[in-house]
């Protein structure tokens, strides 16, 4: 449900400078082709630089966004901003958005997500999703399941931690006792590398594989860029990864990993 709830909300293609009357008008136009995005409102007011802001939102994690957002011919455009949001296991970001929703051709379309750490640590994601209706409240969940992703990029960078950080949560190894323990980092490297032996045969390639083991092989202190990658018209379908967000990842793991295989999923790690 979290993941549903930021892409109701997080959707614009203009950084034009809003007023109180654009942002009461921009979120009735959001309203009329998604209903969902009813538990929203807005402050009084915009921030100093023309940005709406949240007044009540259903999760905390969303107390304080700031969005601007423009209703198209079809459908509605969004950037969203928030300075702080915790992310369990890996601190804080401040993180930046923009998508737009095509009604008629039933695409949703996340241009760019980022998430920075102070540190400089960041996170992005882009895709987009065909067969979505938003426009349908109760609906939404599994609508969602019966879309299709491609052209997806998933790209995680730094030099303070972030990588390693993401490697540990992957295979559910504690990366602070890896840090500080040598025998730790090396028994837990030889965990991710047997973890690999289980997955499909068609998740990634040979050079693909090789880059992600050149990677678990600077654990727990690797520094660069890891992107992961699904090209243009792959279409994976949305069920699995839906089932792993909101059943669990020991329940889906095998679901999620076929279906990324499928698509053809590709990585990189620069270094």
């Amino acid at each position: 449900m979290r993941l549903a709830a930021l892409l109701l909300v997080l959707s614009t293609s203009t950084t034009a400078a809003m007023t109180s009357e654009d942002c009461r008008n921009a979120r009735q136009a959001v309203l009329n082709v998604l209903p969902a995005a009813s538990a929203f409102t807005v402050m009084p007011g915009v921030s100093g630089d023309g940005w709406c802001r949240t007044k009540t939102a259903p999760l905390d994690e969303l107390a304080g966004l700031e969005w601007i957002a423009t209703e198209t011919e079809t459908g509605f455009d969004v950037q969203a901003r928030q300075a702080d949001v915790d992310v369990p296991d890996f601190g804080p970001f401040a993180a930046f958005l923009s998508a737009s929703h095509d009604a008629t051709a039933r695409t949703l379309k996340l241009t760019n997500l980022e998430l920075r750490r102070r540190d400089g640590d960041a996170a992005r994601v882009s895709l987009q999703l065909s067969n979505v209706d938003v426009s349908s409240n109760g609906a939404f969940m599994s609508e969602m399941a019966g879309a299709k992703a491609s052209g997806l990029t998933v790209s995680i960078s730094g030099q303070s931690g972030l990588v390693g950080e993401a490697l540990a949560a992957l295979f559910d190894l504690d990366r602070r006792a890896a840090a500080s323990n040598f025998t730790v980092a090396r028994d837990q490297r030889d965990v991710m590398m047997k973890a690999m032996d289980d997955w499909p045969a068609g998740l990634g390639d040979a050079a693909a594989r090789a880059e992600f083991i050149r990677m678990i092989q600077a654990y727990p202190n690797a520094r660069g860029t890891a992107e992961f990658t699904i090209p243009d018209g792959s279409d994976m379908a949305l069920g699995p990864l839906m089932g792993f967000l909101l059943v669990g990842r020991d329940a889906r793991e095998a679901a999620v990993l076929t279906a990324l295989a499928e698509a053809g999923l590709s990585f990189r790690w620069r270094d």
